[in-house]
């Protein structure tokens, strides 16, 4: 997650470009998400709230889609 108006992210180009580097090293559930109207403390942000939730239902969906989550049965 990256702030769509902050500098020091590149306005969310340096999200893009870590994202992209993972993918290439097989880390295949890597996501990116640019916040419009968000700078650098995006947890802090008046919407944060939003973020948040975003964050929990990533995990959410990452966890339950991981192997070490399901068990086999033999």
């Amino acid at each position: 997650m990256s702030g769509a108006d902050d500098p020091a992210g590149g306005y969310g180009r340096r999200a893009r470009h870590l994202t992209n580097q993972f993918k290439k090293r097989t880390v295949n559930n890597a996501t990116v998400r640019i916040l419009p109207h968000t700078a650098h403390e995006i947890l802090l942000e008046t919407d944060a709230t939003q973020h948040y939730q975003f964050i929990y239902d990533w995990l959410t969906k990452v966890i339950s889609e991981s192997p070490l989550t399901h068990h086999s049965s033999h």
